[in-house]
């Protein structure tokens, strides 16, 4: 009986130590709703001594409504003789505070329910974050769905998520067609750059990924098969523990067509569509170190077509610009794809031709002149008038050793051209002449 005695006391100390000492709020209400423990956090909590709570309800402790909140929980746990998980909100010190109860029945040696017990856990910082997440998640939400600029999420190297302006750029009937695809497959098969856009695209994504944000130009393609440009933004962010990529669009159509009419317009001749002189220096230097360094011909024809001025003096300016447009057209048709013909001032115009020896060269010139010659151009409403041209051949290195050697000579053999009497070809003479 003495050990029996010394066991319960035991027991009770060891009771009274782990609940003295946990943070949780613990307690203990007979069927009738008094309280018969309440553990020091209790107390605590609610600045009351235990003797305080012990023999009283909560109707004589807490407000009506959160009251008979806890009477009616009690009573199921005692009711149906089983556990419950609560959320319950309870007033301290002027807050309201959340707290997770887990509630009880309590049973004596005969199995049958004599009190329901609780621990109770403060939630409030942990609902106070997860009402935030909430509310960040139901903005960013917002701000998807509703953005102007196509949005899409990407999840392991797929879409998996799009917005209505993603689906309105591309011309797609819905999002279901869209969504759990690669990037590639909403592209031309190559970009602009000749890498396949399978293989850029996985290598942008990995480079976010690994770096960043990253930002670069992309072609996509629309539901009708047409391309356009646009500016892609993708930047990493974690959700659920996953890091996923938040990837923009926004179309740059427009301002590529600009940037390409200013380049076009920076490197050729607005009247005839020619490249303009600067273009043809650049081009000239280029190949003319490509020449020397593999020790190949480089040939140039300078050209100008005969008595131009008579044609503006008769016909007007108008019609000079006709056939200054007519013969541009004639050239571009009569040079090889690796020929590089320019509008060099004037009525002159000038041909860089690679990989050309002296020889091929006066053939080449021959052919052009006489083609020019049999070639009739429009003029003021039906009117026809055929024209001539001198040309003057010059080729690296068997008549100059630099670049603009190449300009000098064949502007002089150009030169001895009209001196013979136009209409014919003239070569330049030997470097050792």
């Amino acid at each position: 009986m003495e050990k029996n005695l010394d066991k319960l006391l035991e027991q009770n100390l060891l009771y009274q130590a782990i609940t003295g000492h946990a943070d949780a709020v613990i307690g203990a209400k007979d069927l009738e709703g008094r309280y018969i423990y309440v553990n020091k956090e209790y107390s605590r909590l609610f600045h009351m001594d235990e003797g305080d709570f012990i023999g009283h309800t909560d109707h004589e402790i807490f407000s009506e409504e959160i009251a008979g909140a806890f009477r009616e929980a009690d009573l199921e746990v005692a009711e149906k003789n089983r556990v419950m998980h609560v959320e319950e909100k309870v007033p301290v010190d002027g807050e309201l505070r959340h707290y997770l109860s887990v509630k009880f029945p309590i049973k004596n040696e005969a199995g049958e329910v004599f009190a329901t017990g609780l621990v109770a856990t403060d939630i409030t910082e942990r609902y106070r974050l997860e009402n935030e997440l909430l509310e960040s998640e139901n903005r960013f939400r917002n701000l998807f769905n509703l953005s102007p600029d196509p949005v899409w999420i990407i999840d392991n190297y797929q879409f998996v998520q799009c917005n209505d302006a993603a689906v309105e750029m591309l011309g797609y009937p819905s999002k279901d067609a869209l969504i759990n695809t690669h990037p590639s497959v909403l592209s031309p098969e190559f970009q602009p750059d000749g890498e396949p856009s399978f293989t850029k695209a996985e290598r942008m994504m990995n480079i976010t990924l690994e770096e960043g944000v990253n930002r670069f130009e992309w072609v996509h393609t629309r539901f009708d098969k047409t391309n356009f440009w646009a500016e892609v933004t993708l930047s990493p962010f974690m959700h659920h523990n996953r890091v996923l990529i938040y990837c923009t669009w926004r179309d740059i159509t427009e301002r590529k067509l600009t940037d390409e009419t200013l380049h076009f317009m920076a490197l050729h001749d607005p009247l005839t569509g020619l490249y303009n002189r600067n273009a043809f220096q650049q081009r000239l230097d280029e190949d003319f170190q490509r020449a020397r360094r593999y020790q190949h011909d480089l040939s140039v024809f300078m050209i100008d077509i005969d008595h131009f001025k008579a044609v503006n003096d008769e016909y007007g300016h108008s019609a000079g610009d006709d056939v200054l447009q007519n013969f541009s057209d004639l050239l571009k048709k009569s040079v090889r794809k690796t020929d590089y013909a320019a509008r060099y001032g004037g009525e002159e115009f000038i041909i860089i031709l690679p990989e050309t020896s002296v020889g091929e060269a006066r053939e080449l010139a021959e052919k052009l002149r006489i083609k020019i010659e049999s070639h009739t151009i429009p003029i003021n409403h039906g009117s026809e008038i055929s024209i001539t041209a001198s040309i003057g051949v010059s080729t690296y290195p068997a008549h100059c050793t630099s670049a603009e050697g190449l300009l000098n000579t064949s502007d002089a053999a150009l030169y001895a051209a009209k001196n013979a009497g136009r209409n014919c070809v003239m070569v330049a003479k030997s470097a050792t002449e």
